[in-house]
């Protein structure tokens, strides 16, 4: 599993903060990503990577210093523990995560995910599966109204076509995997010994 994140220039990478590390790299040449924003217009940010180690991880990681132009004195800095990928690769995966954020909002202002003011397990538990149990429910109702061509006659049918879809997903990929790698023991290993370890 790879982990990305965004990162305080306060962080010790090598025994230097983060923010060292961007003066100490002001002469090196900066690679050049260029992402899409939301809107679909595209800005080009400039990049330095670094490889080492956090305090107490105890594996190389890969730190991206992004700057939206040269003379950027509030840098972001970004984490990723697979040190192979590119500046560019990190930043466009990380990007990823507005749709998710976006997602967080709906959540707790729409649903009230973050309104509840208890303080036993039990009942924040309970209140996180209502909620969920809501968010479900809508997505049941809104897969319902757009089918048309064969309309559904009810949520359950809606569950049960999104199982086959979520099940032939998982065997498309494993039989992708198989073919690409030709290791049948890794495709195993991600899709089967996970599911029996949950059960």
């Amino acid at each position: 599993m790879v982990l990305f994140g965004r990162y305080q220039s306060n962080r010790i990478l090598d025994g230097k903060r983060l923010s060292q590390w961007n003066k100490d790299l002001k002469h090196k040449h900066y690679d050049s990503v260029e992402l899409k924003t939301v809107t679909g217009s595209k800005h080009t940010y400039l990049t330095r990577s670094i490889t080492g180690r956090l305090n107490e991880v105890p594996f190389d990681v890969c730190v991206v210093i992004s700057k939206r132009h040269p003379r950027d004195s509030h840098p972001k800095y970004y984490l990723c523990t697979d040190t192979s990928l590119s500046a560019a690769k990190i930043l466009k995966r990380y990007s990823k995560r507005w749709s998710i954020e976006t997602d967080y909002w709906y959540l707790k202002q729409c649903l009230g995910l973050g309104e509840f003011r208890v303080q036993h397990y039990e009942a924040i538990h309970k209140w996180y599966s209502l909620v969920h149990l809501a968010l479900h429910f809508l997505y049941a109702q809104l897969r319902c109204s757009q089918q048309r061509d064969d309309p559904f006659i009810s949520i359950a049918q809606v569950i049960e076509h999104h199982r086959q879809q979520q099940a032939q997903a998982v065997l498309m990929a494993a039989c992708e995997q198989a073919i690409t790698d030709g290791n049948t023991q890794g495709v195993v290993k991600r899709f089967i010994l996970p599911t029996r370890i949950a059960a």
